[in-house]
Parts: structure tokens; sequence; C-alpha cells
């Protein structure tokens, strides 16, 4: 997998390593009844390449963020980029 446009390490990035760095950048914001996930930048450190370019159908897969037991629902600002922001909303 290459997320981005490096040459080097960065482009055989192991999956699962890419999803442990992600995540390690990961904000949560708790409201009464809304979670908030915020990555404040998605991009490569080195080559600046933003990963969703590269991940656009694969971001969620590597990218965590926990989902209640009852109902709800899942908002995502896209006008962020290169961060991410996803709310999740408790609706019972």
């Amino acid at each position: 997998m290459c997320p981005c446009k490096c040459d080097g390490t960065m482009k055989h990035i192991h999956k699962q390593c890419l999803r442990e760095w992600l995540n390690s950048k990961k904000l949560v914001y708790n409201g009464d009844r809304v979670k908030s996930f915020f990555w404040k930048a998605l991009e490569c450190e080195l080559c600046k390449t933003p990963f969703e370019t590269k991940l656009k159908d694969a971001l969620f897969q590597v990218m965590d963020f926990e989902k209640p037991n009852s109902e709800y629902m899942i908002m995502e600002s896209v006008k962020s980029a290169p961060a991410k922001v996803i709310h999740v909303f408790y609706l019972d």
C-alpha cells in the first residue's frame, strides 16, 4: 500500500502501521448526545500529500472511531480537508 507520493520506506508502509499512526493523531470531543472525532492533518509528514486522495475508498478501514451499541447517526465534515472530522450522534 502506498498512501502518498513518497518513494522511500513510506511507500511500503504496512496497513496496520498506518492505522496506528493515524489513530495516534485522533482527538475526541464528548458532548451530551454527540461524540466528535478529529484528525488534524491526514497528510504525509514528508511529501505533504493528503492521504484521502489515495485512500478515499478505504479511509475508514484505517481510521478507528467508536460506534455506540444503541441507535446512532454518523456525519462527516466534507470541507475540513486535509483534516477529517466525524460526528457520532446518539439517537436514543
